[in-house]
């Protein structure tokens, strides 16, 4: 039915149907992202997400145990080594970088 052949009445109540399932899906969101973060903080390994460049996006306590930071938001925007206050241009750091860039470069499969 096109919309300007429906009534003020369908229009509102298929407006309070949309916010319902929106209503539904935040719910259900925020279930699965509480649920994530649990998973990610209570690990005992270290965890990181990453940007393409390598830069860190997010981390857990263990991460921050490993390198002697006190906080994600100092290490947020950092590579490895910029953590480890190693210079990129020494070895292993450079050849770790080459294989990132190749793994990125990889196809699908």
């Amino acid at each position: 039915m096109d919309l300007q052949q429906k009534t003020k009445e369908e229009l509102i109540i298929e407006l309070l149907d949309l916010k319902q399932k929106f209503a539904s899906f935040t719910s259900l969101y925020e279930k699965e992202k509480s649920a994530l973060v649990s998973l990610v903080e209570n690990n005992s390994d270290v965890m990181l997400l990453k940007d393409q460049n390598r830069r860190i996006l997010a981390g857990n306590t263990a991460f921050l145990h490993a390198t002697g930071n006190n906080s994600i938001e100092e290490i947020i925007g950092k590579t490895d080594a910029e953590i480890l206050h190693i210079p990129e241009e020494s070895e292993p750091v450079y050849s770790y970088m080459q294989d990132d860039l190749k793994a990125l470069q990889l196809t699908a499969g």
